[in-house]
């Protein structure tokens, strides 16, 4: 491939990433999902929104505040990728017909993405058709109340939300949600790695003992490096 041919690779993706933006930030609440792929897309690939944000100055355009965003990208992630249907899809349910009783097709983009997004976590997995037809049904304010209970026993102890981490480390974190676990979200990367340290210990309790007193250097010998006894525990 010559050099040509590889910036043409390059910009590609930012290319389809501006035009896709333009025709949603235009298109209304039906381009809001499309606004979350774009940008769930680009944070797997580890870009910013700098020169993005720039260019669509230029064109008499702007991306979303960063809070509203963040709506449109959970949704994205949970109603796309966690749940699997499709922007594009059209879906039908029993539960929401016309008055002869013919089922009605039903849009991710064709309902409000603030419903979507409340209700992130009440989407059953099994028939996720079955919550969007909820959802077209149910006015905001209910589901709102309806899905805060279930928010609520999701979210994690104030202990762990106020749990903070090097930047050294967060980055290492951004490597695996862009390479390993692209397509995961954090807390369900976070969730794994914790039960896969359990199930490892349950296994083998005393390798990881081992490697654990390696990493924080508990009873290391003063006369060995951390890095010496790693060197023996993984060998």
């Amino acid at each position: 491939m010559n050099a040509i041919d590889q910036l043409k690779t390059r910009l590609a993706p930012d290319h389809e990433d501006r035009q896709k933006l333009v025709r949603a930030i235009k298109n209304g609440n039906a381009g809001n999902m499309v606004i979350g792929e774009v940008l769930h897309r680009r944070a797997s690939r580890n870009e910013n929104l700098n020169a993005l944000e720039a260019w669509l100055q230029t064109q008499g355009l702007e991306l979303p505040a960063a809070s509203t965003r963040s709506k449109y990208i959970r949704s994205y992630e949970s109603w796309v990728h966690n749940a699997g249907l499709d922007l594009d899809g059209e879906y039908h349910h029993e539960d929401f017909t016309d008055d002869g009783g013919q089922t009605i097709a039903m849009t991710l983009t064709g309902i409000s993405t603030y419903k979507l997004y409340e209700a992130r976590n009440m989407i059953n997995r099994d028939d996720p058709a079955e919550t969007l037809a909820w959802l077209y049904k149910t006015p905001i304010n209910d589901i709102r109340d309806l899905a805060s209970n279930k928010n609520a026993e999701l979210e994690p102890e104030e202990g762990l939300r106020t749990i903070r981490v090097p930047t050294s480390i967060m980055e290492h974190l951004k490597h695996l949600e862009s390479d390993l676990f692209k397509g995961i979200n954090r807390q369900d990367i976070v969730s794994f790695l914790i039960m896969m340290v359990e199930d490892l210990h349950a296994q083998n309790p005393d390798v990881i003992r081992n490697m654990i007193d390696v990493y924080f250097q508990h009873d290391v010998p003063e006369t060995e490096t951390a890095e010496e006894t790693a060197g023996e525990v993984t060998s």
